[in-house]
């Protein structure tokens, strides 16, 4: 189960698209999942606007 798994240090990372960046096709949510994957792995992307703080 993945509270075993993640008590382990795997990395759980569903492919869940970020509705807070407004995609407006199913390639802005792609792009979303594969940046999530790129960011796990430390590969620079542009793929999605991240989050901003004020």
């Amino acid at each position: 189960n993945m509270l075993k798994l993640a008590r382990i240090g795997v990395v759980i990372l569903p492919a869940m698209p970020g509705f807070y960046n407004k995609p407006k096709s199913v390639d802005d949510m792609l792009d979303h999942v594969i940046g999530k994957c790129l960011d796990q792995f430390g590969i620079d992307h542009d793929l999605f606007k991240r989050w901003e703080t004020t």
